[in-house]
């Protein structure tokens, strides 16, 4: 005779299933516990055929398996790094542009060295902006 405590929401549980089941609970419980150690048993089993002679091939799928994942990771980084910093040279240019037209509505001078270089600073962030689409594209 064996006696175990269980905690009520377990009881519980061994009470519902064993009424499903059409047992007594301490039916049940043997039930249970047969079926559980089959179990335990089986892969028992299955893991000694499994280590028998493969741990090359399993080390060598598992070095895959990693390989591919950080590959994929590393993949899946550079496409968020180069989102991001296409974000900010978008977000720059809407700012410099926005600026650019604000000094003009409100009557700013401008002379032409601020000129030439709100100039190439907007061909510039056009040029990271195309050049980080296509790797993006590439990728």
């Amino acid at each position: 005779m064996l006696h175990v405590r269980v905690s009520d929401d377990l009881k519980n549980r061994l009470e519902t299933s064993a009424k499903e089941a059409g047992r007594s609970v301490n039916a049940q419980v043997n039930y249970l516990l047969e079926f559980a150690f089959s179990e335990l048993d089986e892969w028992k089993r299955f893991e000694e055929v499994m280590n028998e002679g493969t741990d090359e091939v399993l080390n060598d799928a598992q070095e895959q398996e990693v390989h591919k994942s950080h590959s994929l990771w590393a993949e899946q980084n550079k496409k968020d790094s180069l989102e991001f910093q296409l974000f900010q040279a978008e977000s720059k240019l809407k700012w410099l542009m926005e600026n650019w037209s604000n000094r003009i509505k409100n009557g700013f001078q401008i002379g032409n060295l601020e000129t030439i270089m709100f100039e190439s600073d907007v061909a510039s962030l056009k040029d990271t902006i195309l050049f980080i689409r296509e790797k993006l594209r590439d990728l």
